[in-house]
């Protein structure tokens, strides 16, 4: 696996954003997911944008397989307990490929006010 963490939004040549979809955050940071479409939105609803993914079981993962003690899980996710009901965390993988873009709360970027995410 390779990956570049950049920090800032739009601030040098190396961190502007070509296309991307800007989903709002709310004001835990959080943005929905349509989980069996994997579609995911704004807080409000719109834009929208399909997010191809996949999800392993973790019992698998850890002990039938046993790789859970030597690879990073790719395909590992979880249930969000207390937050919202049916959500789930997307976790480290929902990175993995892709360039991904956090607008911190209070802060404004070309790609407008955060909090918000955008890939």
């Amino acid at each position: 696996m390779t990956g570049t963490l950049t920090l800032g939004i739009g601030t040098q040549t190396n961190n502007t954003p070509a296309t991307v979809t800007t989903m709002r955050a709310d004001a835990n940071g959080l943005f929905l997911t349509t989980f069996l479409s994997a579609t995911n939105s704004d807080f409000a609803g719109s834009p929208s944008k399909v997010t191809s993914f996949s999800i392993d079981n973790a019992y698998t993962l850890f002990f039938v397989n046993n790789s859970g003690f030597n690879l990073v899980l790719p395909t590992l996710a979880f249930p969000s307990p207390s937050l919202l009901s049916g959500s789930f965390d997307w976790g480290l993988p929902f990175f993995f490929g892709r360039k991904v873009y956090v607008g911190i709360d209070g802060t404004s970027s070309m790609l407008g006010a955060g909090p918000h995410w955008a890939y």
